[in-house]
């Protein structure tokens, strides 16, 4: 009676203890199965993260595919595409680029902002941090500076920049603290996006992307400008890259003759001034 028993519940022993990855992905379904996979306690974070981002991440111009796989090979895949990236090439139209300026950026994580200085609402944002370095033998001025997010997968994720007005020595350095709301991240994600996927993790992929600088406007009229000092306040952006407004796929996509993409053209590297920007205070999140 007892090997019987325990013969009736060793199914259902090994479904609690069966990671689901070898389920197929269907689409349709994956709403559902995202919320059971989420729940898997011997599936790590990291894979939740992988699985997940290599289904939000598929369009027909980045040339993988998953339907018809199973969710381990589909984790499989992704954890190739983290180590070499999408092949489909990106292109930028370079502008206000020097030589002469080093920039070194670095993500610290993500947190929350006021949404304006004194307001109660808060946003969620991530932080990074860059230096300047002015390796000419000449006084200069930095007016601001655009840099792109490169996601997981090593893919433009959106572009931001920012004023600066910032004179810098000759051989001197700067260090500047900016944020970038989580919201047009989220927001050009999900441009798009072929499945409906209820976990987004947006800590995760800020944690795996990296900022890049993609040009500045600089001068070396150096008349009202002066060394900055921003005491631990953070820069928002003036313009923010939107996929629903900045890209078109049907003009900026190109292929080959048999209608596979092989480059993306997202056109402007650097964006100039539109309009001035505020510091804030940064408030950090777990992830700080």
């Amino acid at each position: 009676m007892n090997k019987l028993f325990l013969f009736l519940l060793l199914p259902i022993f090994l479904s609690c203890n069966s990671s689901g990855l070898n389920k197929e992905f269907i689409a349709d379904r994956y709403e559902i199965d995202s919320r059971i996979i989420q729940n898997k306690k011997n599936i790590s974070s990291f894979d939740k993260f992988l699985l997940n981002y290599g289904i939000l991440r598929h369009r027909d111009y980045y040339n993988y595919e998953i339907e018809g796989k199973t969710f381990e090979e589909i984790l499989q895949l992704s954890k190739e595409l983290m180590d070499n990236g999408i092949a489909t090439e990106e292109v930028f139209n370079k502008n206000g680029e020097v030589d002469f300026l080093m920039l070194e950026t670095e993500i610290e994580g993500s947190g929350v902002v006021r949404k304006k200085p004194g307001s109660k609402k808060m946003i969620k944002a991530m932080k990074f941090t860059c230096k300047y370095a002015n390796t000419s033998d000449e006084d200069i001025v930095v007016l601001n500076t655009t840099f792109q997010m490169k996601g997981p997968f090593k893919k433009f994720i959106t572009a931001a920049s920012y004023d600066i007005n910032c004179l810098i020595k000759a051989g001197g350095f700067l260090k500047v603290d900016f944020i970038l709301e989580a919201r047009n991240i989220q927001q050009n994600l999900q441009f798009n996006k072929k499945v409906e996927t209820p976990y987004l993790y947006l800590d995760e992929i800020m944690a795996n992307s990296e900022m890049l600088h993609s040009g500045h406007s600089v001068i070396t009229d150096l008349e009202f400008y002066e060394e900055c000092y921003f005491d631990g306040k953070r820069l928002t952006p003036y313009k923010v890259f939107d996929f629903y407004s900045d890209f078109d796929p049907e003009k900026q996509i190109v292929k080959d003759a048999n209608g596979k993409a092989i480059k993306i053209d997202y056109g402007k590297a650097h964006f100039e001034v539109e309009e001035n920007n505020e510091a804030v205070d940064f408030i950090p999140s777990r992830l700080q």
